[in-house]
């Protein structure tokens, strides 16, 4: 095969650190990493501080699979928030009354307390069976042996918090 062929080289800012995507090894910003890698392999790189929200059973093929349960991932290092908005999947509502036809989760990660929080808002006129209806909290720390997974917790409009140690 060609020299090149599977070579990846990603630039990782330096104004952070990053994970390798679904792992706990952590690389400092401001570096190049080159590698050769497998075909089935993807150089992926997350920030500290970032939230992932992932579909849980990981194999939908279209959009009205979606819902169930929600894999949240945490990669810590510092604070972090995200915010995610929810359709029915299916119609076209959220263009005209967005407020009752979209729900929207607001996700924050406190570093300093391990605690990730979540606030549900709107979405009154939605029963779909697309929406997410629990949370499974997944922590990546630098050096850890292997992620922290805590419980499924359901997502309600009150909102919640998972608390890692």
């Amino acid at each position: 095969p060609p020299p090149l062929e599977n070579t990846s080289t990603a630039v990782l800012p330096a104004s952070s650190s990053f994970f390798r995507w679904n792992t706990t090894t952590l690389l400092k910003g401001g570096q190049t990493v080159k590698e050769t890698l497998a075909l089935s392999q993807m150089a992926v790189f997350v920030a500290t501080g970032a939230i992932l929200p992932l579909q849980s059973n990981g194999s939908i093929q279209f959009t009205a699979e979606a819902g169930g349960a929600l894999e949240v991932q945490v990669y810590a290092g510092k604070d972090g928030s995200f915010v995610q908005v929810e359709d029915d999947g299916i119609s076209y509502d959220y263009e005209t009354s967005a407020a009752t036809a979209t729900r929207t989760t607001t996700w924050s990660w406190t570093d300093a307390t391990k605690t990730l929080s979540w606030k549900v808002e709107g979405g009154a006129t939605l029963h779909s069976p697309n929406l997410y209806t629990s949370v499974e909290p997944v922590l990546f720390a630098a050096g850890a042996k292997g992620p922290q997974r805590l419980a499924a917790q359901p997502l309600k409009a009150s909102g919640g918090k998972a608390v890692f140690h």
